[in-house]
């Protein structure tokens, strides 16, 4: 091998390291910026999942506030049923005894009545007033 051919083989070696080590170093870069990426990824990753876990939580808190509130208004809707209904029971009976009154007093006004006849039956005719 001449001394240029050498020299060429060197060169080429040389500049093949160079490029290797720049693309090496190229690498190392990227593997730094992927490191610096990747745990404020993770960091955000964290933040979202426990902001989901609390957003959960909430919304279970609130579900169950809600299911103890739909509970307490059908508790409410029922009780007021059961008064109205004993209220309408009450009425009707009340309205019952009024008819029952009506129709003991519709029977002793004809008794009356009767009674009154009976006795203007009895009187003597009334006599001419002059």
């Amino acid at each position: 091998m001449i001394p240029e051919d050498l020299n060429r083989t060197i060169q080429f070696i040389v500049e093949s390291q160079a490029r290797l080590a720049a693309g090496q170093e190229r690498d190392r870069q990227d593997r730094v910026k992927f490191e610096v990426w990747s745990k404020d990824l993770h960091k955000r990753l964290e933040h979202t999942m426990d902001r989901q876990a609390q957003l959960f939580h909430r919304q279970t808190q609130l579900l169950e506030h809600q299911s103890r509130r739909i509970d307490w208004c059908e508790q409410m809707s029922q009780d007021s049923l059961r008064r109205d209904e004993e209220k309408q029971r009450q009425w009707d009976h009340w309205l019952a005894q009024w008819d029952h009154w009506l129709m003991r007093n519709e029977q002793f006004q004809k008794q009356v009545i009767h009674l009154l006849n009976m006795i203007l039956d009895r009187l003597p005719p009334a006599r001419p007033q002059g």
